[in-house]
């Protein structure tokens, strides 16, 4: 099984593309945050302000895979603890935007501190913070 990680000795991915290091920016990607900001604010008065947490998914969703591009696990974990967190919240019976954010924020800061330190980060500033970079474009580690 390959994983989404796994790359052969040459630098390329098994996809075929070369690696690539830094931030990450597409016309699609403006496309995709205008359009979470649209319908976070057409759905404000109606969600009673919870569409907020979907330009929260989003800008996290783009932080992860744009900015920092870190791995798809971890993406997943953020994902399950969203979830959990946002089910906890709802228990409770005292649903709190504050409370989910901040929650949830303390959670991504823990995994891009991971990340970050790893040798196979490429994200942004990834030149200056990865000393094992050109390790991880020629596909060693």
């Amino acid at each position: 099984m390959v994983d989404d990680e796994a790359e052969s000795d040459i630098g390329l991915t098994y996809s075929g593309k070369p690696r690539a290091h830094g931030l990450r920016f597409s016309v699609l990607d403006g496309c995709v945050l205008v359009v979470a900001v649209v319908l976070t604010i057409a759905t404000w008065s109606f969600t009673l302000g919870l569409s907020t947490l979907i330009i929260f998914v989003v800008l996290h969703f783009f932080l992860f895979c744009n900015v920092f591009r870190i791995r798809r696990k971890p993406e997943l974990i953020w994902a399950t603890t969203f979830v959990v967190n946002c089910l906890v919240w709802i228990s409770t019976g005292n649903i709190s935007i504050l409370g989910i954010t901040i929650s949830q924020a303390v959670i991504t800061t823990l995994i891009l501190f991971r990340e970050v330190r790893l040798p196979y980060y490429h994200g942004i500033y990834a030149q200056t913070i990865n000393p094992r970079l050109n390790d991880y474009m020629a596909g060693r580690v």
